[in-house]
This record gives C-alpha cells, sequence and structure tokens, in this order.
C-alpha cells in the first residue's frame, strides 16, 4: 500500500527517495570501477607482454590499487615491480652509457613505445559507457 505524502511531509520524502538513489548510484560506480580497474591491469599485462616479450618482469607489475570516498571511487594501475619504467617506455628517453654521456655523438633520444595510452584510451570508453547504462 502507498504511503500518503502531505505537503507539509513531501521534502522529507524527496530526501529520502535521493539519499537512497545516491547510496544504490555510489555502489554501482564503485563496482564498475572495481571490474574495468582488474580489467585494465590484465590487459596491460598482456599488452606489455606482447610488446616487450623479454620484459616478464615488466609484464607481471601490473597492479591495481583502488580508493573510495564518498563521492569518488578510483582505480589506479601501475608497475609494481618497476615504477620508472613505463614512463620512459611510453615516452621515450636520452640513452647515456656507464660514465654518464649520451651512447651517440648525435645525442638522438630512444622513441618511445606507446602501449599505455591505447589501453587507457579503450577502458576510458568502456568506463563511460558502463556508467551510463547503469545510471
Amino acid at each position: 500500500m502507498a504511503k500518503k505524502v502531505t505537503v507539509e511531509t513531501l521534502g522529507e520524502e524527496i530526501r529520502a527517495i535521493l539519499k537512497d538513489y545516491e547510496g544504490n548510484v555510489q555502489a554501482e560506480i564503485q563496482t564498475i570501477t572495481q571490474k574495468i580497474g582488474q580489467k585494465g591491469a590484465a590487459a596491460m599485462r598482456s599488452k606489455a607482454q606482447s610488446t616487450f616479450p623479454d620484459g616478464k618482469k615488466y609484464a607481471k607489475g601490473w597492479k591495481v590499487t583502488f580508493e573510495h570516498t564518498r563521492l569518488t571511487a578510483k582505480a589506479t594501475i601501475h608497475n609494481s615491480q618497476v615504477p620508472g619504467l613505463p614512463h620512459l617506455l611510453e615516452n621515450g628517453h636520452q640513452s647515456y652509457n656507464q660514465y654518464g654521456g649520451p651512447y651517440s655523438t648525435s645525442r638522438a633520444p630512444v622513441k618511445g613505445i606507446s602501449h599505455i595510452a591505447e589501453v587507457e584510451r579503450e577502458l576510458t570508453e568502456q568506463y563511460e559507457r558502463e556508467v551510463k547504462s547503469k545510471l
């Protein structure tokens, strides 16, 4: 049986409905974030293995950490084995020998291999699609 709402209690009822909706949205966002984060770490392991076949330590090191607050849900995919290497591989770097000088006289930098940006783009699109479909 439906509850009768008077003009005096209308504001309270609307607040209660919105509070319930907020809790449902938070739970859905956290679930989607965890699911996409796990998929992202697995995708980075796979992509790293196919891009750098000799880099087993690099490929195995991809992990995901989660942060959930009342207003946000955040998944950070990172490499725990070699934390600085993804940046160097993705963006390129200057190569130096053991004496501190560059290997070549032309000082040509090592070109980056874009492997993280592709996975990030795919995950972002998938995250947006899933959030829109759930809400």
